[in-house]
């Protein structure tokens, strides 16, 4: 029953467009056919067992890769060996696994194999052999998820094939070329897709997340304080077992978003220190580095969104260590300005409720009967429990010791201009900011929203009289 049901869900996810070419064209086009997937993880296994001992990278590419999009029915395989030692010995097994070899360019160390079938909803398998940071596979990866990524963009794109196999149904060569302008103009869209920019947008909606995540977890903890504090006056055993089910189903919720909380602030973090060295260095990391980087980014970008190195850096140096060290400035500055703001409001709230139990307290203490009296210690009691636990406290004092330490970084990042930037203190300098800023607590949401405009006009003083 659960199997079936599972299998209409697959179904009606992967129901694409009943769009369907003749089946004698040569351009052929068919709706997504939710096996092709399957027959990826199959062949994926075959190229594995074919080259045995030679270490590879296996990614569904093209068409036939994204869901609910018309595509040729054709499975392309994009095999990124991780030696360049290996690339004879790898085209020479999997030719012997079956594979035809097509086309071999020696320019960029690249070849094209094929497998044939004789099943018309899989025509068949082609093989893009890459050694690492080839642009040709990288390129093949940004354009996939350029199309997973913006519904628009995957329209727009089917429109043109969909014309052009109508117009060139027996040219596969002019049904290609046509297909040419556009593949080369969502390429110079997404030129650093794994670059600066994409890394900067990713930050963004990653640590966006975290903080929107981080007020759910904060709101359950007063919810299960609330649940604490009510059970206290409540005698009943039926109730009091409802009150503690309900604790127990929160508790379970605070654990699950409190562990994608950490997850989306740990993608969040790893993309800030990579934009920070990529940007200063102007030093880009390694494609491997990179793809391990995106892998832990589950956030959807919004279509059209893009956070650009220009608008979130201030920096006009040359990369080097100049460059570096006034990112980690800029980034310090406003991180230590949107900590103390955190920590200042965290010990108004706190304040606040110590004030307001106090004042009740003291007004309805004296007004209540003896068991009343009891019940109102013992909430007053939860509500401090709650403070405690939900580490209110502790994290007004993290927020405020944040502040602290970015501000002795500043110190030092000022110290290390005066002396010309020398690399081991800007080095260290980096990695300090990146520990401290780890360390800390998640800044409260809308923190940034509400200080955004004064901390630009502060920062822009700031680097006038430091400049001056």
């Amino acid at each position: 029953m659960l199997g079936g049901l599972i299998s209409a869900w697959q179904r009606w996810r992967d129901k694409g467009p009943r769009y369907e070419t003749a089946p004698d064209a040569v351009v052929r086009l068919m709706h997504h056919r939710p096996e092709w997937a399957s027959l990826f993880r199959r062949e994926d296994e075959t190229i594995r067992c074919a080259l045995g001992d030679i270490p590879c990278f296996a990614d569904h590419v093209g068409s036939s890769s994204v869901a609910k999009f018309v595509a040729k029915p054709i499975v392309d395989i994009l095999v990124t060996l991780r030696s360049p030692t290996d690339f004879q010995a790898a085209i020479e097994v999997l030719v012997a696994a079956g594979y035809e070899l097509a086309e071999r360019e020696e320019t960029e160390a690249r070849a094209f194999l094929t497998r044939a079938f004789d099943d018309p909803a899989c025509e068949g398998v082609n093989i893009h052999l890459v050694l690492p940071d080839s642009d040709y596979g990288l390129h093949m990866q940004i354009f996939r998820d350029a199309l997973a990524e913006d519904a628009a963009l995957r329209s727009e794109y089917q429109s043109l094939k969909i014309e052009l196999a109508g117009r060139f149904p027996s040219d596969q060569a002019a049904y290609t070329a046509g297909k040419g302008e556009f593949i080369a103009r969502i390429l110079r869209q997404e030129t650093g897709a794994l670059g600066i920019d994409r890394l900067l947008t990713h930050q963004r909606a990653e640590l966006d997340r975290s903080q929107l995540l981080h007020l759910a977890v904060l709101s359950l903890q007063v919810a299960i304080a609330g649940v604490a504090a009510y059970s206290v006056l409540v005698s009943a055993v039926r109730p009091l077992f409802d009150l503690a089910l309900a604790s127990l189903l929160l508790a379970a919720l605070w654990l699950w978003l409190a562990r994608k909380q950490r997850a989306h602030r740990g993608a969040g973090d790893a993309a800030r220190r990579s934009v920070l060295i990529a940007s200063g260095l102007g030093r880009p990391l390694s494609r491997e580095q990179r793809l391990r980087i995106f892998d832990n980014f589950s956030v959807r970008l919004r279509p059209g969104v893009r956070v650009r190195e220009e608008d979130y850096f201030s920096s006009r140096s040359a990369p080097g260590l100049q460059r570096l060290a006034e990112h980690v400035q800029e980034s310090a500055y406003w991180t230590r300005r949107l900590q103390g703001a955190s920590a200042t409001f965290l010990y108004i709230a706190i304040a606040a409720i110590i004030s307001v139990a106090g004042l009740f307290a003291w007004q309805t203490l004296p007004l209540l009967d003896t068991d009343a009296q009891v019940d109102l210690a013992r909430i007053i009691i939860a509500l401090f429990v709650f403070l405690l636990s939900t580490d209110i406290v502790g994290a007004a004092y993290g927020h405020r010791d944040a502040a602290l330490a970015l501000d002795r970084i500043l110190g030092r990042a000022a110290s290390a201009e005066a002396r010309g930037y020398p690399e081991p203190d800007i080095l260290l300098l980096t990695a300090d900011y990146n520990a401290t800023v780890e360390g800390s607590p998640v800044i409260l949401p809308l923190i940034y929203f509400f200080r955004k405009n004064d901390l630009g006009q502060r920062w822009r003083a700031y680097r006038a009289a430091k400049d001056s």
